[in-house]
């Protein structure tokens, strides 16, 4: 009898542990590039959320002074990570830009299919065009002014597209998934909480916008 009550004890804690959620941690820095001459320089104070891709659960922090984050005891598994950058803003393009880059992560937490917006296609013409324009060989041409016109035209059409688009994206978004026109910077990406690991993460915003 006594014997028996010893195995049902050790049955019950291998149960228990087994049954016990395993857990990682998730920590990082945030940085961003001040100028030339100071470098870099924390982003105190940028948002970090991480959004697991197989429940509703959604951790939140804040960078501190130093521009470091850490999430404790994350159970494993899949997450979406997403930084929003204090000190740096993006142009309009360049916002896009990062969420076509990123769209799965961005459909994800936004819980929309972007690709329906159909827009991919005409950003990508524009900054093509842009893009050749900016390696024509300036001197091989008598009309430099018409091609400095040419630059300025599409860079603008490129910029209010970006907006409009960028505009729907946030109208039909949660709250702080993704940036608004000339709002501040994001980072996504996609990584993995392994048993008793840290996932130790760099982010560097470099310079901002304005």
């Amino acid at each position: 009898m006594k014997f028996q009550i010893q195995l049902f004890i050790v049955l019950l804690i291998i149960s228990v542990s087994s049954c016990k959620p395993k857990t990682g941690n998730v920590a990082g820095n945030v940085f961003w590039k001040y100028n030339d001459y100071v470098g870099n320089k924390p982003d105190a104070g940028a948002t970090v959320a991480l959004y697991s891709t197989k429940d509703t659960i959604k951790h939140k922090a804040t960078c501190d002074v130093n521009g470091n984050f850490k999430f404790d005891k994350i159970n494993v598994g899949n997450y979406i990570l997403v930084v929003t950058s204090k000190s740096t803003n993006a142009s309009p393009k360049d916002h896009l830009q990062n969420i076509i880059d990123h769209f799965a992560e961005v459909n994800y937490v936004t819980k929309h299919d972007l690709s329906k917006l159909n827009f991919t296609a005409h950003f990508n013409t524009l900054r093509d065009s842009i893009r050749a324009l900016l390696v024509k060989d300036v001197s091989a041409t008598h009309d430099y002014v018409n091609l400095i016109n040419q630059r300025k035209e599409m860079e603008d059409s490129l910029s209010s597209f970006s907006s409009r688009i960028l505009f729907d994206i946030y109208q039909q978004s949660p709250a702080a998934t993704v940036p608004r026109s000339l709002s501040n910077k994001f980072y996504y990406s996609t990584i993995t909480v392994e048993p008793e690991k840290t996932n130790n993460v760099a982010i560097d915003f470099g310079i901002t916008y304005n």
